[in-house]
């Protein structure tokens, strides 16, 4: 881990136990993973700190600065959404990006609406959306919109063309699937594939 100046083996050794960092290396590896020195050292608290989601941080060269939307995509039965504003932003290193794959000027936070998605995705959570990851790969979550309901949903898709909406919330009484029809798979709109949600996906 070269950006943190942490070796591999003493990342292992904070990760077993055998070792504990000091506060200027909590503080690195904080910053590394874009997430709050609250979250890391007790668990608690948001992922994001308060002045993180504001986009209070000091940047730097490694830093992208993620916009925070004002959406609500549903994690349910569906939200309906007026203009999305930017709420704020909210730092990541580049490095996190390599990791997963994904353009930084691609990514985009929404928050979560509802319980459907649990347990990968709490209510209220941030989510982080790849806009460029729009063609449906079977399993994987996406942000998806069949009129002015957004969602966040699970997608299946059948040789046929049919794609069925899924809950990760075991209730299926509540959540059961929906499968579409193959004129209404066409007008679903994949607004982009969910990868991260204060944890990788």
């Amino acid at each position: 881990m070269k950006v943190t100046g942490i070796s591999d083996s003493q990342l292992r050794r904070y990760i077993g136990g055998d070792s504990e960092p000091s506060i200027s290396k909590l503080c690195a590896i904080a910053g590394f993973a874009g997430v709050s020195l609250r979250w890391l050292v007790y668990g608690q608290g948001a992922v994001l700190s308060d002045d993180q989601i504001r986009g209070n941080v000091l940047a730097s060269d490694d830093t992208i600065q993620v916009p925070i939307l004002d959406i609500r995509a549903a994690a349910g039965a569906g939200s309906i959404n007026g203009d999305a504003a930017e709420l704020g932003r909210a730092p990541f290193s580049r490095a996190f990006f390599r990791h997963h794959g994904v353009s930084p000027e691609a990514a985009q936070l929404i928050r979560s609406c509802g319980v459907s998605m649990v347990p990968t995705i709490a209510d209220r959570a941030l989510v982080m959306v790849d806009r460029l990851g729009r063609d449906v790969v079977d399993g994987d979550i996406y942000v998806v919109s069949l009129g002015d309901e957004v969602r966040i949903k699970r997608l299946h898709k059948s040789i046929s063309g049919k794609i069925t909406l899924k809950s990760d919330n075991g209730d299926k009484r509540l959540f059961p699937d929906e499968e579409l029809s193959v004129a209404d798979s066409r007008d679903l709109r994949v607004h982009g594939r969910a990868f991260w949600t204060e944890r990788a996906l």
